[in-house]
């Protein structure tokens, strides 16, 4: 099966670009100054514990969506995505 990816790839303040789910992992595990460090925990896990297509994907909305509510990463996403991504924070 293949890896999410993020199309295009996220890049987040810093210069920091954001690939696949590893790389949000990677990422979130590091970053130490989040504003609601329970959400970035809750989507931290589901992150780590996406198996399958549609959990991965799910989990990478969630991803985008908790680095735009940080102010980590502009608004690229589509207008359908971001939805999606709101709509997996709340969840």
């Amino acid at each position: 099966m293949p890896e999410f990816r993020f199309d295009p790839p996220l890049t987040l303040k810093g210069n920091i670009v954001v690939r696949n789910l590893d790389g949000a992992v990677r990422f979130m595990i590091g970053y130490r100054e989040a504003h609601r460090p329970a959400l970035q925990t809750s989507v931290l896990h589901r992150v780590e514990g996406a198996a399958g297509e549609a959990e991965e994907r799910h989990a990478g909305y969630a991803f985008r969506g908790w680095a735009e509510a940080e102010g980590l990463a502009g608004a690229v996403a589509a207008k359908g995505d971001r939805c999606k991504a709101e709509q997996q924070l709340r969840a």
